[in-house]
């Protein structure tokens, strides 16, 4: 639903209570799902979540770029290092003959050195593979940013129908001070028959005792609405003792449109289809990712080693080359690797199938019970128009003596009853039109 969206659910009977604390500042629907959507816990971690994933696909493309690598040792020999050349080890040369001449030992004292090395690689026939790694975490990223999406809609979906309870039990609270108001009199009016006698003493016990009653289901009432604001709360992420009060506004219930339609919008925006699509291309780049474990791994290296003052070692050496790695024999390890990526790719293929018919289904549910919930809604406003109407002429005739008490009292609980279930019948129809607009996937 729109977060314009807002709620009709106050009835038009005034309550007429004083309250026993200051009031709560009142907040539209609106107004709260707009607070949940900052505050609340679950949407951050989410939230975090999708970040994550974001990092993670940052990390794996950073394998595409040269690696450059340092290390250094500083260290003391144990004991000298001792390199001996036999003689003519650098050859014989006519005129000055074998050098050396004889068998020498060059010594290096022990002593401080220090040692570093500095190295390029840059990948080559991995470059493929990590394209494939890549792809892969680029779409669980995007799963990521749909369980996002699903999280979002939990929370605003959450948030609606916690409105819509505090808002039922505010009406009801209210329509309740209305029939004690009205009770009130007809109380006064009994008691003033019985002491005059023309009332019965039993007159006045089905007063009190209807009295009671609603006394008691204003309790309950009271309690219900202490829970129902802490459910609210914890959804706003606030705390749980924050006072609520919903700011009542009148709208119409949208019309939902054909089944098909509803049925093709969810197809293209529910998350859940969605990440089925997303993890069925996971599954075929995995395949291919599997497939170039098979070749060889050949990169360019590029390093340059400080020896320190070794003598009679060169100060630093410096090489370029080609560095290759291939696993000639894995015990059986990348093929299975590649038939377990081959079955993720028909499982993919069954989930999709799987998740559209579940969505089809849902959709198709929801629709149907939007339309029998508008229905009710139109046989409780007639039903409660009726019952209004019986009671407003029973009024009139207690007035003129004419109506027995506990025929008004009876005609009192009935038109209670009419309102009751008037108020569930709209109170239904939105709750059913929240899940036709969860059903369709709309942020």
């Amino acid at each position: 639903m729109k977060r314009g969206l807002l709620l009709l659910l106050l009835a038009p009977f005034a309550a007429s209570g004083q309250p026993t604390v200051p009031p709560p500042a009142r907040i539209s629907v609106e107004q709260a799902v707009e607070i949940a959507l900052t505050q609340n816990r679950r949407l951050q971690q989410a939230r975090l979540g999708s970040a994550s994933a974001r990092d993670r696909e940052t990390q794996v493309r950073s394998y595409l770029f040269p690696q450059i690598s340092a290390n250094g040792v500083g260290a003391r020999l144990f004991s000298p290092l001792d390199f001996r050349f036999r003689a003519g080890t650098f050859g014989n040369y006519p005129g000055t003959g074998l050098i050396p001449a004889t068998d020498t030992t060059l010594r290096a004292d022990a002593k401080n050195i220090a040692t570093g090395t500095i190295t390029l690689t840059q990948p080559i026939s991995q470059l493929y593979k990590i394209g494939r790694r890549s792809d892969i975490a680029t779409l669980a990223r995007q799963g990521e940013d749909e369980k996002l999406r699903g999280a979002r809609q939990m929370v605003i979906q959450g948030v609606r129908q916690a409105c819509l309870a505090i808002l039922r039990t505010q009406s009801d609270l209210a329509a309740l001070a209305e029939a004690k108001a009205l009770l009130k009199e007809i109380k006064a009016n009994v008691d003033e028959g019985v002491a005059v006698k023309t009332l019965l003493p039993e007159d006045a016990m089905a007063a009190n005792a209807r009295y009671a009653d609603l006394e008691t289901k204003e309790r309950q009432l009271s309690s219900l609405q202490i829970s129902q604001s802490e459910q609210l709360n914890l959804l706003l992420g606030r705390s749980l003792e924050t006072p609520v009060e919903i700011n009542p506004t009148l709208a119409a219930v949208p019309e939902e449109g054909s089944l098909a339609d509803a049925q093709s919008r969810a197809l293209a925006n529910r998350p859940e289809i969605r990440q089925a699509r997303i993890e069925f291309e996971q599954a075929k780049h995995g395949v291919k990712a599997s497939r170039a474990e098979r070749f060889p791994e050949v990169g360019l290296v590029v390093s340059q080693q400080w020896l320190g003052h070794l003598q009679p070692l060169p100060k630093s050496v410096g090489y370029a080359g080609v560095a290759v790695q291939w696993d000639l024999f894995d015990g059986g390890r990348k093929k299975s690797e590649g038939a377990i990526a081959a079955r993720g790719v028909e499982q993919g293929k069954l989930n999709i199938a799987e998740v559209t018919d579940q969505i089809r289904i849902e959709v198709g549910a929801v629709f149907r019970k939007l339309a029998l919930s508008r229905a009710a809604l139109q046989s409780a406003d007639l039903a409660l128009a009726a019952d209004q109407e019986k009671l407003r002429v029973l009024v009139a005739k207690k007035k003129s003596e004419f109506a027995s008490t506990r025929e008004l009292l009876e005609q009192q609980a009935a038109f209670e009853s009419s309102r009751s279930r008037r108020q569930q019948a709209y109170y239904d129809t939105w709750l059913a039109r929240a899940a036709f607009e969860k059903a369709l996937g709309n942020d």
